[in-house]
C-alpha cells in the first residue's frame, strides 16, 4: 500500500482539501498526524502527549495516520474516547468519509460499547407485556416488542428512548439476569457477537470507562487485542480510571444477592439434597439479616459523608458478616459437570451467584477495613461503605500496559497548564517519550475577551447567591442572550435560573436538569439568543458555533468541594504542597475547560465573563497561564440593587464601580 505523507493529505492542497466537503486547512492539524504517524511507525513503544486546542480537528488527525499503519502493518488500534456521541460520530461519519476520500476500500472497524447498551436476548424473551407497560406508554410498548424481533444489533441507540429509561435498564444485557456461558441465547448474543467480530477489526473504537471496567474486573483486560492506543478527550483518562477502580457496599447489595440465591439459584440446584438447600437458605437468610444489623448499625454511627482513616475506621467489625459469606459458600460448594442444556444455565446461574456474593464480600472486606489508607480514601456516603484510589497513575500503567505496545498516543485541548505537562503525567503516571502543545487555529486576541469581575463577597457569603444570579441576569441581559451561564453547585443553578425566568424577557431561558441533554443542547443551538444554565458537567460537550453562544458565564475558580473523600485523604500523603500541586493545577484545566466553549470557529466573536476577582488578584496562582492570552478587563461590583457591571479600560487599569 502506497502511504502518502500527511502534508498531502491535510495540507492546503492536499487530498482532504479536494475531496472533504467543509475541510478547512490546519496547520496544527497537519503537524499534530505527522507526530501520531511518526509514533506509531517507530513502534518503541512510544508515548505522544499532545494538547491540540479547540478547532484543531484531532479526531481526523488522529484517524488518517491509523488507517495508514493499520493496513501498511496489519496491526490493531485501539481508539478510546469518553462519550458515546463521539464513538458513533466515529463510526457513523468520520471514518467511512475518510475512507472514501482516501481511496480506502476495505477497512474492518466498530464501536463496542458498555453492556448497558446492548439488548439481552433472555431478558427480553421473559419480560411480559404487562411488565412494559408498567414501565411506558401502551403504544410504545409494541413498538419495543417489534423492534426485539426484528433488530439485527441490539443497539439501544436504535430507540427513542434516554439511555437512562428504566425499560434499558430491565432488558440490558448488564441486567442481573445475564447467565453468561449458560445463555440459551448465547450463540446470538449481541454483547459477544459485537466482540466476537471486533477480534478482526483495525480500529476499535470503545470509551475509558468500558476499557478500565474490563481491566478492573476481569483481571483478563480488555477482550480485543490491540498494538497501539490513541486516547481523544484524554483530559477523562484520570476520572474513568478512578471510577472503575472505585468498589461500594450497601446492606442492598447484600440482600439483592442473597435473595438472587434463594429466589433463582437455590432451587435449580438439583444436585444437592432438600436438607443441604435448607441448609443454603438458612444461611443466605443468616448473612442478610447480619448485613443489615451491620449497615443500621453504621447508619446510626457515622455521619454522612465521613472520612475513615487507619485510625478511625467504621466501628464494629464486617469479620462475622464475612465468616458468614465464606461458610455460605463452603456450604455451596462446586456443581458437577454435566452436558445438559438445563444443567448448563443452572451451572452459570450458579458461577453468576459465586461471584456475586465474592465480589460484595471482597468489596465490604476492603471498604470496612481501611487498610490500605492513605494509598486508597475510605467514607460513608449515607447508605454504604466507600472506597476509591487516591492516586491512578499504577492503575493505569498496569491497564494500558499489559504488555508492550507499538505506541500510545493522549490527546486534549486542556492537558497542559502553559506548556507544561507535568499535572498530566503526575496524575496518569504516563511516562511520556514526547510532548506537543498546539497554538489555536483560531485569532484568539481578535475573536475575545476575558472579563473577570470581583463581586466583593466569599462564595461561603449569605448575598453570595443572589448577587451571582443578579450580576448574570445583567450580563445576559446586555448580550441579548446567546450566553452559557456554567455554576458550580445545584443550587446555584436554581437560584440564578429563578432570577432570569421572573419575568418576561426576549430570549428563551434552559436549565439543566429540565430535559435531556442533547434536548438541551438541540434547542439551545437552534434558538440563536436562548440561554442555557447548567452545572459543571456542562464545562464541555458543547459545541455551539456562530450567534447562538457570544458569552460564557463562569461563576469562579472551579476548585473541588473540600470535602471531597479523594482529595482530603490525598491531603494525608501530600500535606501543604496539595494546594500548588494538585487543587490549583486541577482547577486551572477545568477553568480552562469551561472557558474554551465560547470559540468554536473562525468567525465566532465574543466574551468569557469570570465571576471571581481571585483571577487577577491572586498573582501567585498564576490562573492567567491557563486561559487564552488575550484581553482581560476587571469589573468590581457593588451590593445595591440595579447596578450594572461595566468593563474597565484595560487588563491591569482602573478599576470601575459597576
Amino acid at each position: 500500500m502506497n502511504i502518502p505523507s500527511m502534508k498531502d493529505i491535510f495540507s492546503e492542497k492536499g487530498l482532504l482539501s479536494r475531496s472533504l466537503p467543509g475541510f478547512e486547512y490546519r496547520p496544527q492539524q497537519e503537524i499534530l498526524a505527522e507526530r501520531v504517524m511518526s509514533c506509531l511507525v517507530n513502534g518503541d513503544g512510544g508515548v505522544l502527549l499532545a494538547e491540540a486546542p479547540t478547532g484543531t480537528g484531532k479526531t481526523h488527525a488522529l484517524l488518517v495516520p491509523s488507517i495508514f499503519w493499520s493496513l501498511e502493518n496489519d496491526k490493531q488500534v485501539l481508539f478510546l474516547t469518553s462519550g458515546i456521541p463521539l464513538q458513533e460520530q466515529i463510526v457513523n461519519r468520520d471514518l467511512p468519509d475518510l475512507c472514501y476520500c482516501l481511496g480506502v476500500e476495505e477497512l474492518p472497524f466498530g464501536l463496542i460499547k458498555g453492556k448497558q447498551n446492548y439488548l439481552c436476548r433472555l431478558r427480553g424473551k421473559e419480560i411480559g407485556e404487562r411488565e412494559l407497560l408498567s414501565l411506558m406508554e401502551p403504544d410504545l410498548v409494541n413498538d419495543l416488542v417489534a423492534w426485539m424481533e426484528k433488530t439485527e444489533t441490539g443497539d439501544f441507540s436504535e430507540l427513542a428512548l434516554p439511555p437512562n429509561h428504566p425499560v434499558i435498564t430491565s432488558v440490558s444485557a448488564a441486567s442481573e439476569i445475564c447467565r453468561g456461558n449458560g445463555c440459551p441465547f448465547r450463540e446470538s448474543c449481541f454483547l459477544r457477537r459485537v466482540v466476537q467480530q471486533a477480534q478482526d477489526w483495525k480500529i476499535i473504537v470503545a470509551n475509558y470507562h468500558l476499557f478500565f471496567s474490563y481491566s478492573a474486573s476481569s483481571g483478563r483486560g480488555f477482550p480485543v487485542p490491540f498494538d497501539a492506543i490513541l486516547c481523544d478527550e484524554a483530559h477523562r483518562l484520570t476520572e474513568a480510571a478512578r471510577s472503575a477502580a472505585t468498589m461500594g457496599a450497601t446492606a442492598e447489595d447484600w440482600a439483592r444477592i442473597m435473595d438472587f440465591g434463594r429466589a433463582r439459584v437455590f432451587p435449580r440446584m438439583d444436585w444437592i439434597s432438600d436438607h443441604d438447600r435448607e441448609k443454603l437458605v438458612s444461611l443466605a437468610e443468616g448473612a442478610k439479616r447480619e448485613s443489615e444489623r451491620l449497615f443500621q448499625l453504621w447508619r446510626k454511627e457515622i455521619r454522612h459523608g465521613e472520612i475513615f482513616t487507619d485510625e478511625a475506621g467504621p466501628p464494629g467489625s464486617s469479620g462475622e458478616l464475612l465468616d458468614q459469606a465464606e461458610a455460605l459458600l463452603q456450604a455451596a460448594g462446586t456443581p458437577p459437570e454435566r452436558d445438559g442444556i438445563d444443567d448448563r444455565e443452572a451451572g452459570a446461574l450458579f458461577s453468576q451467584w459465586r461471584d456475586g456474593v465474592d465480589e460484595i464480600s471482597r468489596y465490604t472486606g476492603w471498604c470496612s477495613r481501611v487498610d490500605h489508607y492513605p494509598q486508597w480514601a475510605y467514607w460513608w456516603d449515607g447508605k454504604g461503605v466507600n472506597s476509591s484510589p487516591t492516586f491512578c497513575g499504577d492503575l493505569i500503567r498496569e491497564w494500558f500496559f499489559p504488555r508492550p505496545l507499538d505506541a500510545l498516543v493522549a490527546v486534549s485541548a486542556t492537558m497542559a497548564i502553559g506548556d507544561d505537562f507535568s499535572f498530566w503525567e503526575q496524575e496518569t503516571g504516563l511516562d511520556p517519550t514526547e510532548r506537543l502543545v498546539l497554538d489555536s487555529p483560531f485569532d484568539l486576541k481578535e475573536q475575545m475577551s476575558i472579563w473577570v469581575v470581583d463581586l466583593g463577597v466569599p462564595v461561603t457569603d449569605e448575598s453570595y447567591d443572589g448577587l451571582v444570579a443578579r450580576i448574570a441576569e445583567q450580563l445576559c441581559d446586555d448580550n441579548s442572550g446567546s450566553t452559557l451561564v456554567l455554576l458550580s453547585s445545584i443550587r446555584l443553578l436554581r437560584t440564578v435560573s429563578e432570577r432570569l425566568r421572573s419575568k418576561e424577557r426576549p430570549y428563551r431561558v434552559l436549565v439543566q436538569g429540565e430535559l435531556p441533554r442533547n434536548e438541551l443542547l438541540r434547542l439551545f443551538r437552534h434558538d440563536l439568543s436562548s440561554v442555557l444554565v447548567g452545572s459543571v458537567s456542562f464545562r464541555e460537550g458543547i459545541d455551539v458555533p456562530g450567534e447562538g453562544l457570544t458569552q460564557v458565564i463562569i461563576d469562579r475558580i472551579p476548585f473541588p468541594h473540600p470535602s471531597d473523600p479523594v482529595l482530603v485523604t490525598r491531603r494525608a500523603l501530600e500535606g501543604e504542597r496539595m494546594f500548588f500541586g494538585n487543587i490549583l493545577p486541577r482547577a486551572k484545566l477545568l477553568l480552562k475547560q469551561a472557558a474554551g466553549r465560547l470559540i468554536r470557529s473562525k468567525s465566532d466573536r465574543g466574551r468569557v465573563v469570570i465571576l471571581d476577582g481571585r483571577v487577577l488578584s491572586r498573582g501567585g496562582w498564576k490562573i492567567t497561564e491557563a486561559l487564552p492570552k488575550v484581553g482581560y478587563r476587571r469589573v468590581e461590583v457593588e451590593m445595591e440593587q440595579g447596578d450594572r457591571p461595566q468593563e474597565s479600560g484595560g487588563r491591569k487599569g482602573k478599576t470601575k464601580k459597576a
